[in-house]
């Protein structure tokens, strides 16, 4: 409690202060002021004081400071001093302990709350990694995707090319084929048309026009016409291809001709089938001959076809097949004349190998324009039945069989 008179704090129970002697009527006491924490708490005092004392009985203290002025004040008695007193202890500790435990429990939030900051920053961290992960993973499968997509997109162009060009090389040479064969130009038109506006299939469709052209020219130089008027018969087709091809393969656009046979190419293909005609002449006789087996005079006429000729291989190439069938000729007499020479005797069969070496002589003499001396072949065969000969004449001398003269051996 607190001395009305020095204010200093004294004992509750003095009946003077140690200080300045007043005397203690223990009229006004120094209540513990308890500290507004929460809510809760003054709840919680306030119950407490609001609570009613074991006796109800006050003292009554009626206090006269003049004739004037006079006041009353009722205190209670001892027994609800002590009850006050203690309820105030218990009211004092219980705000001390809460200020403890509000204290603690600050610390505790402020502890938590930046344990909570920390949890939050580091999740925000781990967070902002895992996003930045997420987004290299997407990014990086949007980037094979789109890869892919572009690769498929490319291969799709390129086949799509591919076939295209593939399918209008097929119809030109179904064109071009149709039209060798039945002279119709429709399709060849019609193709045209669908490309016009292409100036690089145009320019392919040309180019293997003219291909197809040149091999038609080689393929009238390999027929074979079994006389002259057949051969012109064959020039006349050829001619009435390359120009028509040139004069209705065709369409306009903007006023411009777009051609399957461009003129310059037409010219130039007929004027070699006319050069090639012109060159026949010689060729087409010999093949006449060749063809009913006059191999001699054949030869003799492909013989002096010059090498400026446009026939000069073909000329060859019969010589060879001439030369060829000869040597066939020769093989099939001599394998006639061989046939059951195992049953004659040793000079028989020397009289034999000397009649075929006569005959082997005869072809070169019979195909003279052939000159098969100078074929290898030939000679292969010729010195092969020379030395059959030569042997099985030896044995037969040693026999004492009579010799036989070459001469008489061409009589028999």
């Amino acid at each position: 409690m607190k001395c009305l008179k020095c204010g200093k704090i004294i004992e509750d129970n003095v009946k003077e202060c140690p200080y300045c002697g007043n005397e203690i009527d223990n009229l006004e006491l120094d209540l513990p002021k308890l500290k507004d924490n929460s809510d809760e708490k003054i709840q919680k005092k306030e119950e407490s004081l609001s609570k009613p004392s074991k006796s109800k009985k006050k003292n009554k203290i009626v206090i006269e400071v003049d004739d004037n002025y006079k006041f009353e004040r009722t205190m209670p008695l001892d027994e609800d001093k002590d009850d006050n007193k203690e309820s105030l202890d218990i009211d004092t500790q219980d705000d001390l302990k809460v200020n403890s435990l509000s204290q603690s429990e600050i610390n505790n939030n402020e502890k938590e709350e930046l344990g909570n900051e920390e949890k939050i920053t580091i999740a925000s961290q781990e967070s902002i990694q895992k996003r930045k992960k997420i987004l290299l993973v997407i990014s990086s499968i949007f980037l094979i995707f789109a890869l892919v997509f572009c690769t498929i997109i490319f291969v799709l162009s390129q086949n799509h090319k591919a076939t295209e060009s593939k399918d209008y090389n097929v119809r030109l040479q179904e064109a071009l084929q149709n039209y060798y064969e039945s002279e119709n130009i429709d399709d060849l038109v019609y193709l045209l048309e669908e490309n016009k506006n292409n100036p690089e299939i145009i320019e392919n469709i040309q180019l293997k026009t003219r291909d197809t052209c040149d091999s038609w020219i080689t393929s009238y130089i390999d027929s074979e016409p079994n006389n002259a008027n057949e051969f012109k018969d064959i020039t006349n087709k050829y001619k009435l291809l390359i120009s028509n091809l040139n004069e209705y393969a065709k369409i306009t656009v903007d006023d411009k001709e777009i051609k399957y046979l461009e003129d310059n190419k037409s010219e130039e293909l007929l004027a070699k089938i006319d050069n090639i005609y012109n060159d026949s002449s010689d060729y087409i006789k010999a093949l006449s001959l060749y063809k009913t087996n006059d191999y001699n005079k054949a030869y003799n006429i492909f013989k002096n076809i010059e090498q400026n000729n446009s026939f000069y291989n073909k000329a060859n190439d019969y010589m060879s097949k001439i030369n060829k069938s000869i040597l066939e000729l020769l093989k099939k007499d001599i394998e006639k004349l061989e046939y059951s020479i195992d049953s004659l005797s040793e000079s028989g069969k020397a009289i034999r190998y000397r009649q075929i070496v006569f005959i082997i002589n005869e072809y070169n003499s019979v195909y003279s324009t052939l000159n098969l001396t100078s074929n290898s072949e030939y000679q292969k065969i010729l010195n092969e039945y020379k030395d059959k000969y030569s042997k099985y004449h030896t044995e037969s001398n040693t026999l004492g069989d009579t010799d036989i003269n070459l001469d008489d051996m061409g009589n028999t």
